[in-house]
């Protein structure tokens, strides 16, 4: 029973997420549909998607964070109409559990600095009920943001990975893993 309870709780803390954005705000691009490629994980190692239009050179490439999710960006420079491509790796012994619903619709969020707080910019308006994705024990995910009508506002940014360990059927504590800080100019 307690188990039962403790799952429904944890995914009422998911759901909160999910949901209209009112805002409106000129910086929220449309909402894309983005593409996961699990990969197997090689730490330091990005498999940017086919369409990553951020240009990587061995001078810009952010280095390897430790950790056992950890969130990596192809690049530390981004120009405002770049995909920025984010890749997720599981250093963990078991499967993690994450929603969708994130920025563009995806399974990260992409925080714009304000001052001493974060932003999460482009955020999902579809309402749709969230899912819960996976992610198997050694493997990566390749997530793609694509700027919409408005360019990314310039600043600087990270991303943000929300996610929870699973071991048979028990639920563990939803985690948070960021990535090194980035640029968009």
């Amino acid at each position: 029973m307690r188990v039962k309870i403790a799952l429904c709780l944890w995914f009422c803390l998911l759901l909160g997420g999910c949901g209209y954005n009112a805002s409106g705000t000129a910086d929220s691009p449309s909402p894309t549909v983005t593409t996961l490629s699990p990969t197997r994980a090689t730490p330091g190692s990005l498999t940017p998607g086919a369409n990553a239009s951020a240009i990587v050179s061995p001078g810009n490439t952010p280095a390897p964070v430790s950790g056992l999710v950890t969130v990596q960006t192809s690049s530390a420079l981004y120009h405002p109409r770049n995909t920025i491509v984010v890749t997720i790796s599981s250093h963990m012994a078991r499967v993690i559990l994450f929603p969708n619903g994130q920025t563009n619709c995806s399974v990260v969020l992409l925080q714009l600095q304000t001052g001493s707080s974060w932003r999460s910019i482009a955020l999902c308006k579809l309402m749709v009920l969230t899912r819960i994705a996976t992610l198997e024990a050694g493997k990566s995910l390749t997530v793609s943001l694509k700027a919409g009508f408005t360019p990314w506002p310039i600043g600087t940014y990270r991303i943000a990975f929300q996610y929870s360990g699973h071991t048979g059927s028990v639920f563990g504590s939803s985690q948070e893993a960021f990535s090194l800080l980035f640029q968009v100019s």
